[in-house]
């Protein structure tokens, strides 16, 4: 998705001077004309960046996780938190502010960062250990 959104200009990064900023000249891009020939970050390649690493990150988790759903809300959170940085270097021209500064990306971002640490409070496991008296009453009671 982000890569055809990188081709297509659907993204519009902020006017850049570092040496990647890209640079859209094709009257066929959703680019619009203004910023056509002008160096932009390429906010579409970050987004790209941050969920393959994100997906990659996912795949180590879920090898070690402690209960389920704990990849989900790690990778979660981490996807709200990418966003929110990376929407700072997004352009304002297509951009809904809310709130004086705040993006509407931005206060999605916060929302799902918020919900995935209550999720994180709500599903942790509270120390509830086994002991060994209430193993062998339950081998006891099944034979």
């Amino acid at each position: 998705m982000y890569l055809g959104c990188f081709g297509a200009g659907c993204l519009i990064g902020k006017i850049t001077s570092l040496p990647w900023g890209v640079i859209h000249t094709s009257p066929f891009t959703a680019i619009p004309p203004m910023f056509r020939g002008v160096p932009l970050y390429p906010i579409a390649l970050y987004l790209f960046g941050a969920t393959t690493v994100l997906f990659l990150l996912s795949t180590l988790i879920n090898n070690k996780k402690n209960y389920d759903g704990q990849t989900t809300l790690i990778i979660l959170g981490m996807y709200a938190v990418s966003c929110f940085i990376i929407d700072e270097l997004q352009s304002d021209y297509l951009v809904y502010f809310v709130f004086g500064e705040f993006s509407v990306n931005r206060l999605i971002s916060i929302s799902v960062f918020f919900v995935t640490v209550i999720g994180f409070l709500y599903l942790t496991p509270k120390g509830t250990e086994r002991t060994d008296d209430t193993v062998g009453s339950l081998d006891s009671k099944c034979t």
